[in-house]
């Protein structure tokens, strides 16, 4: 009859059995040194607008928000150091306290430095800033027009009329795509007839004469800012 032999039982290590330098390295912690905060991450939307309506009462609304670690960019939010403590300088005299996401409305053209600062319970901190560009509509929307003909229009050997061709152009200072930024030009002729809409218009006058003061309101859409271009001192023909 063969005889059993029991092996001695292995006892498994634990986490708590490991060297102070291998739990460190296994639990990616602080172990013990003063790790300082660190902001991770600051966003804003928009960082450049104008306005909204353009003239007094237009105002500009910001999302900001931020990310922070207490020292150990593996923990986030917080880390070793946490609870942290955040505030918020929004450049124009409004701050805001222990909160990563924040809105803030501005009502004034400017360039506005925003500031987050983090800091732990041991004193150590951390700041991130970021620039808000807030501007008025005549800053905001780069505008052009131009009279580019005039063509004589003729019946039964009879003038009857004069077409001038115009032609407008626009873009946004925000450096805003064309899918984010549409446009609405409306076109006043100076002779006393219905405005007129379009990017290129061409407009009938009665008679030669003038010279017509002729003006373009054109308006931002996504805005609903406004900026007027003047043609002045157009003759006909």
């Amino acid at each position: 009859m063969k005889r059993l032999i029991e092996l001695p039982r292995l006892r498994p290590a634990s986490v708590a059995t490991l060297p102070a330098a291998a739990l460190c390295a296994l639990l990616g912690a602080g172990c013990g040194k003063n790790l300082a905060p660190q902001i991770t991450s600051l966003t804003a939307n928009p960082t450049c607008s104008p306005l909204s309506p353009s003239g007094p009462g237009g105002y500009v609304d910001v999302t900001l928000s931020a990310r922070a670690t207490g020292g150990n960019p593996k923990s986030q939010p917080t880390g070793v150091n946490a609870p942290l403590d955040m505030t918020w300088d929004f450049g124009d005299g409004g701050t805001d306290q222990n909160k990563s996401l924040v809105f803030h409305r501005y009502t004034a053209s400017g360039t506005y430095h925003v500031t987050v600062t983090v800091k732990d319970k041991d004193g150590d901190a951390d700041e991130r800033g970021v620039d808000v560009r807030v501007l008025t509509a005549e800053e905001a929307i780069i505008a052009q027009a131009t009279k580019d003909e005039v063509v004589t229009v003729s019946s039964g050997g009879s003038v009857i009329g004069y077409d001038a061709h115009f032609s407008a152009t626009a873009s946004s200072a925000c450096n805003l795509s064309p899918l984010e930024t549409q446009f609405l030009y409306e076109w006043n002729f100076g002779d006393n007839t219905p405005l007129q809409r379009g990017e290129q218009v061409v407009h009938r006058y009665a008679a030669t004469g003038g010279p017509y003061n002729v003006t373009i309101s054109v308006t931002m859409l996504n805005s609903d800012s406004t900026k007027q271009v003047d043609l002045p001192g157009v003759a006909i023909p």
